[in-house]
């Protein structure tokens, strides 16, 4: 028997401002660029904003830091704890 499934976008359940930044700030703690990315454009599509491209390569840093300007969010650095 096949297993029906269903397309998921976590966009559209990704609301509340304080959940996106909690999704970006996790993915800002993985030091994975493509992780960093996909959180962006889950936020941007979960705000309404429509992104171009590929999707298979981590942005430029002006791209990314231009997209962060229009979510309105910003870039934090701290000193990571010592192990």
């Amino acid at each position: 028997m096949a297993l029906n499934t269903f397309p998921f976008d976590a966009a559209e359940y990704l609301t509340d401002p304080e959940d996106q930044t909690d999704l970006l700030n996790e993915a800002l703690a993985s030091g994975d660029a493509n992780v960093v990315a996909n959180a962006l454009s889950i936020v941007a599509r979960a705000r309404n904003m429509a992104l171009s491209g590929d999707g298979e390569s981590a942005p430029l840093l002006a791209t990314t830091l231009g997209l962060m300007r229009a979510l309105g969010v910003t870039l934090k650095a701290q000193i990571k704890p010592a192990a």
